[in-house]
């Protein structure tokens, strides 16, 4: 199996893991989590590091890094926020 499929796979079942827990995890949120938080600074050399930090991922990891996105989201401003909020 080649090192792709395998690093796929993993991320796979620890996306379906997270996915029951927060139903609004997409696997790009996850990707983007591994690779702005998680493997940031790291130099992965095989696949067994990988995998430790791909399985090593927990779901309140996961929602502070969603939440924190969307803190810093410069696309968002109170302004648009209360218009929706008066729309309904």
């Amino acid at each position: 199996m080649k090192l792709e499929e395998s690093i796929s796979k993993l991320l796979s079942l620890k996306f379906f893991e997270l996915r029951r827990q927060l139903k609004t995890l997409t696997m790009e949120d996850l990707v983007n989590y591994l690779q702005n938080v998680v493997l940031k600074n790291i130099n992965v050399r095989s696949l067994n590091e990988v995998s430790y930090y791909i399985m090593n991922v927990r779901i309140n990891m996961i929602i502070e890094y969603l939440n924190i996105n969307a803190i810093l989201d410069k696309s968002n401003s109170i302004e648009e926020d209360l218009e929706d909020i008066l729309r309904g």
